[in-house]
């Protein structure tokens, strides 16, 4: 039923398909069949499950699924959406690593992560995002040091860096 929702909004707006709230169930692998979707907002529902690998062969420039229930690893094949301008899958309860495939999301230039269960460091090949603007990832496990790559972007104008800050003063109290 839900793709069936998407599909006639999407064919209405053309290039746009935002939900209302309280939806439930995953995300639809339909997507892939309209071509001409540029922006999707699932913001705020009650999705479950992960993104859809069909997805990769979308060219979507803003995809919006923060305020879910999502969950597994962030997938890979989303670095493969080159055409994506703004990532948004925030408050979600996404875990493991950032994928180092999101570095070829050349035409990125925002990026909200924040408050999933990532963990580790992030990944050198994120250095290719230089036209970032924005980056979340503040609600996180992340580990190490604020990357030095982080120096090569040029465009960024907001950053919370409270994801470094949070695990480094946790781990200054332990180890008192």
């Amino acid at each position: 039923m839900l793709t069936i929702k998407l599909s006639a909004i999407a064919h209405f707006l053309g290039v746009c398909a935002t939900l209302l709230p309280y939806l439930d169930g995953s995300l639809p692998k339909a997507i892939l069949k309209l071509p001409h979707l540029k922006q999707i907002s699932f913001w705020a529902n009650y999705l479950s499950g992960n993104i859809p690998p069909e997805w990769a062969d979308t060219k979507l420039e803003i995809m919006s699924l923060g305020m879910n229930r999502l969950s597994g690893k962030i997938p890979r094949s989303l670095g493969k959406i080159t055409t994506l301008k703004s990532l948004n899958i925030e408050n979600n309860m996404f875990s493991g690593t950032v994928p180092p495939e999101l570095g070829d999301l050349v035409n990125l230039e925002s990026l909200a992560l924040s408050a999933n269960y990532l963990s580790g460091e992030l990944p050198s090949a994120l250095a290719n995002l230089t036209g970032l603007k924005t980056l979340r990832l503040n609600s996180n496990n992340f580990t190490g040091r604020i990357p030095g790559f982080i120096q090569s972007w040029k465009q960024l104008d907001a950053l919370d860096p409270s994801w470094w800050f949070h695990h480094h003063w946790k781990n200054h109290l332990r180890s008192r």
